[in-house]
């Protein structure tokens, strides 16, 4: 045998080849070889990879002994099994045999590490399953507290749904729905039902269904007429009858039924009514034990969500009498605004027109004499200067009573505490008005725009529509910080005529603008707004049976819109 015949014959073998001469150089190593070892030029890095699992006696050889070692200069022919170190923590377990022949030796390395654990799994699985013949043969009844497990795991997972329904939804036919449904997959019953007491007619109409279409619902179950129910109610135990029922094939089959009472502190409050599937079967004492439980907390859970749906529908008239009192309050605030408002108005028109009445008077007389001493001959022209002079103030003076009397009478128009009453009213003086008064909130800082197209004077309250445009051009002034615009356009059509007051302020959050028309809500700065003045505009306009919109974008500006209708009718 020659290096080419060893080449031939062990190249493609599953098992690792190393081939020696005979002073133990390497030269030959096989595919599978290279893979195991890699590729070694010298026995010295491979023999530190291997170890043996035996004691080796001659303690000056322990050094340098090896499975490699021993197997190259055994006298008689050895197969030896060893341990190989591919990394850190990973073995494999080898077979070695050495063959000579002619001038080489072949180092054969069979891996069983496979083999070794396939036998370990096998010896694994053999001990389990005497463990397991040895656990069945010392319990008689496994089959059977396997089952009876399985069941009181699914009950406690049925006892569980039904206390979270409780917990989570407060949702009464919610809770008894999915009670029933729960009870009735648990138990594979044919049928059911859940029956609420009428104390009224003393009967108990079904509610809820469980497996029931409605060709074949139960109605209801007088109290009276029903025995086993009677009974049943008398003890608060379940009672176990048999009833014919319709099946699939419209055939009457007797059906094993058991009805369970819900019940309150002696209150009654339904029951539950089952059919079973089997109808030869009989109900075990421990199911009824299992119904009795849940109807009790069934029983608990109809208590707890009808004390919730009451807490919820006093609530709700709570929320409405706080809304209505806002109301009330706001609308008190208005009038007492109002009235307070027009004694003030009266008051100053009497004070101011009784002054600028003898200013005036005084005024035209004064002008009178100076027009005298104008015609006066050879008046010294120093004199004559101051004659011109005076006269010329008069002219100023008069111009600014006039401007004093426009605004008690803006004033008065505004306020109009001799309107009372509906009527016609040009909106365009109301507006001018509530501009000439509001001058000092815009001047040299907001440019106002208007932008008036011709509309129909309508029947309405001026004073209350003089409040609406003063709080919208206020609020719309407070908006802007600096310089801006406010911009008030009208228009009609057929059947309203629309104001439209915008600005280029701030704008208003998305959040808020559903919330901006409630009574105290407001956007400003504690202690500089009621959050009642929309509210009030929003009841004004209500009032005239028209409607309010607010459009805004934040950083912006925004926009109301109001619409009143053209078409005379009397006011609420």
């Amino acid at each position: 045998m020659n290096i080419s015949t060893i080449k031939q014959f062990y190249s493609d073998s599953p098992n690792a080849v190393v081939a020696l001469d005979m002073h133990n150089n390497i030269i030959f190593q096989n595919y599978t070889a290279k893979i195991l070892f890699g590729v070694i030029t010298s026995l010295k890095v491979l023999e530190i990879c291997f170890d043996f699992d035996i004691c080796i006696l001659n303690e000056e050889d322990i050094l340098k002994y090896n499975p490699i070692t021993a197997i190259l200069t055994a006298k008689q022919k050895l197969t030896t099994e060893t341990r190989f170190q591919i990394s850190h923590n990973n073995f494999k377990k080898l077979l070695i045999n050495c063959h000579i022949a002619d001038n080489f030796k072949l180092l054969v390395f069979n891996d069983i590490t496979e083999k070794i654990e396939y036998k370990k799994i096998i010896n694994n699985i053999n001990n389990l399953q005497k463990e397991n013949k040895k656990l069945k043969k010392e319990n008689k009844n496994y089959t059977e507290l396997k089952k009876i497990a399985e069941e009181q795991a699914l009950r406690v997972n049925l006892i569980n749904k039904i206390s979270a329904s409780i917990t989570d939804k407060l949702n009464l036919n919610s809770i008894i729905q999915t009670t029933l449904d729960q009870i009735c997959q648990t138990l594979g019953v044919y049928k059911g039902v859940f029956a609420g007491y009428d104390r009224f007619a003393n009967s108990f109409m079904v509610k809820h269904e469980w497996n029931i279409k409605s060709s074949q619902k139960q109605g209801s179950y007088n109290f009276s007429q029903d025995v086993v129910i009677k009974e049943a109610l008398s003890i608060n135990k379940s009672q176990i009858s048999t009833e014919l029922l319709k099946d699939d094939n419209n055939n009457s089959v007797p059906r094993p039924r058991l009805v369970t009472p819900v019940v309150y502190k002696k209150e009654i409050l339904g029951l539950l009514i089952y059919w079973h599937i089997n109808k030869t079967r009989n109900w075990h004492e421990e199911e009824l034990h299992f119904v009795e439980g849940i109807a009790a907390q069934l029983a608990v859970a109809i208590n707890q969500a009808m004390l919730f749906k009451k807490l919820e529908t006093q609530n709700q008239e709570l929320e409405t009498a706080l809304f209505e009192l806002k109301e009330t309050q706001a609308q008190l605030i208005q009038s007492e605004k109002m009235a307070s408002l027009g004694q003030l108005v009266a008051g100053i028109a009497h004070e101011i027109n009784t002054p600028v009445a003898a200013i005036n008077s005084n005024v035209e007389l004064t002008n009178k004499y100076l027009q005298k001493l104008l015609t006066v001959d050879h008046m010294p022209d120093t004199a004559k200067n101051i004659v011109v002079t005076i006269d010329s103030t008069g002219e100023i003076t008069k111009e600014a009573i006039k401007r004093i009397n426009g605004m008690v009478k803006a004033l008065k128009n505004f306020v109009r505490l001799d309107e009372a009453e509906q009527k016609e009213a040009d909106i365009h003086q109301g507006i001018e008005s509530t501009l000439l008064l509001t001058k000092h909130e815009t001047k040299d800082r907001i440019k106002i725009i208007k932008e008036f197209n011709e509309i129909t004077p309508i029947k309405c309250y001026p004073n209350l529509l003089n409040q609406v445009f003063m709080n919208l051009i206020i609020n719309a002034s407070q908006s802007i910080e600096n310089q801006g615009e406010i911009t008030i356009k009208t228009h009609s059509d057929t059947t309203h005529i629309y104001i439209e007051i915008s600005d280029t302020g701030c704008g208003i959050a998305q959040k808020n603008l559903n919330k901006i028309f409630e009574p105290g809500f407001t956007t400003k700065q504690a202690g500089m707004g009621t959050g009642l003045g929309l509210f009030i505009c929003y009841k004004i306009i209500e009032k005239h049976k028209g409607q309010i919109i607010v459009k805004s974008q934040p950083g912006k500006g925004s926009r109301f819109i109001i619409k009143l209708p053209i078409l005379r009718q009397d006011l609420c």
